[in-house]
């Protein structure tokens, strides 16, 4: 259960305590936290990974239905899409195709 402590930070960008007032997203958070182990393979989070960013949006459809959308930052066990979690916002083959060359290099250089 997330508690008054874990529903807030401070922002040392604004110097303001922001919040997560609003009991559906926390609802929802906290759905997910319970139901993550179920929906991935969380063991790799505990290892060199070293965790992993996810998160929630609570919001209504048009047909004004609330939903829970999910989604996690960047790549989830080398995979950029996975289903019933919202996907990049970006193009994936443009992306690969920019930054492959890149990263290879990059890694290149971090070994040396």
């Amino acid at each position: 259960m997330l508690t008054s402590e874990s529903q807030s930070a401070f922002c040392s960008f604004c110097n303001t305590r922001h919040n997560l007032p609003h009991p559906p997203a926390i609802t929802a958070a906290e759905l997910l936290m319970e139901r993550l182990p179920q929906e991935l393979n969380t063991s790799n989070l505990y290892g060199d990974a070293r965790g992993k960013m996810f998160g929630v949006l609570v919001c209504k459809t048009a047909e004004g239905e609330q939903v829970a959308l999910k989604a996690f930052s960047g790549q989830y066990n080398g995979k950029w899409e996975i289903d019933g979690w919202v996907p990049p916002l970006f193009d994936v083959q443009t992306f690969d195709l920019l930054n492959t060359p890149r990263e290879k290099e990059i890694k290149k250089l971090s070994r040396k």
